[in-house]
This record gives structure tokens, C-alpha cells and sequence, in this order.
């Protein structure tokens, strides 16, 4: 259980940051 609530927080925290990375491209437009 605490391995996977591990990998879903990495995967939310590596979405978050895609997510950041995409906004910063976009404003830098």
C-alpha cells in the first residue's frame, strides 16, 4: 500500500511538473 501510494504521488509530482514546464513554454511565447 505504501509503495503505491509512493508511485502515485512521483507520477502526480512528474505530471505537475510537465504541467509547470508546459505553462513556463507557453508564457514564454
Amino acid at each position: 500500500l505504501v509503495k503505491t501510494l509512493v508511485w502515485c504521488d512521483n507520477e502526480w509530482g512528474f505530471a505537475n511538473r510537465m504541467l509547470d514546464t508546459a505553462k513556463v513554454m507557453f508564457d514564454a511565447k
